[in-house]
């Protein structure tokens, strides 16, 4: 007994005598067989299967063929689902574009956007390339923050998960600079001390205090004054 597979064509089921259609497998049974499996089919395809019976030459001779049978595989998780595309476009913006899998293996019934771990999208896009692409990220992005991405597509057959891309927005200058405390020494002399910013967004690399540049610390001692003099002091952190 002889078994072959037939892709199914876009113009109908046909016979192999009738259509285009390329055999797929020629499965070779044992003689009075009457089952057997195959293997390393395409997700998502319909085939024709039609039966050969050969008699053989010592008798008769010659062979019978069955009527067609359709049937379709099932679906499968998606492959080459890939890592979304991440541009730092600034100090709280980034783009990102995902793309659909190489192989959706199904109709794909939902994506999901991770940032950090955290959903960040869920939805399903109904262009075939574009899967989402935009700045306007649920999650907060701040300055001088590491941030992972990962896109999971979905259809009937499971989900598959994209390795994770990876983006650092840029630098930019320290929020939430703190007053300074101002402690009289003297008549002649301030005591100026600071704490560091709430919100550095990089590393602080130095301080000026009243246009007098400090490497580090968070204290000056201001000397020299005139007496009975109103003075006026700010902080001003710096990044790179």
């Amino acid at each position: 007994m002889k078994i072959n597979f037939f892709h199914h064509s876009h113009g109908g089921l046909s016979s192999p005598a009738e259509g285009p259609q390329t055999t797929i497998f020629n499965v070779q049974a044992p003689q009075m067989t009457l089952q057997t499996v195959v293997t390393d089919l395409q997700p998502v395809t319909t085939y024709l299967v039609y039966i050969y019976i050969h008699v053989a030459a010592s008798t008769v001779g010659g062979q019978g063929v069955g009527p067609p049978a359709a049937i379709s595989t099932l679906e499968f998780v998606p492959i080459g689902v890939q890592s979304p595309v991440v541009v730092s476009e600034g100090t709280h913006f980034l783009h990102l574009e995902c793309l659909s899998p190489a192989q959706p293996n199904g109709v794909i019934t939902l994506y999901t956007l991770y940032v950090g771990g955290v959903l960040s999208f869920s939805g399903l896009n109904t262009q075939a390339t574009v899967v989402y692409s935009g700045a306007n990220l649920q999650a907060t992005v701040s300055p001088t923050t590491l941030y992972f991405f990962s896109l999971v597509a979905y259809n009937a057959g499971g989900s598959t998960q994209s390795n994770a891309s990876i983006v650092t927005t840029i630098k930019s200058s320290p929020d939430g600079v703190p007053f300074p405390n101002i402690t009289i020494i003297n008549a002649t002399a301030l005591s100026i001390v600071w704490s560091t910013p709430l919100v550095p967004n990089g590393i602080v690399t130095g301080y000026v205090v009243l246009q007098t540049n400090i490497p580090s610390g968070f204290s000056y001692v201001s000397t020299d004054l005139p007496p009975f003099t109103a003075y006026s002091c700010s902080i001003l952190a710096c990044t790179v």
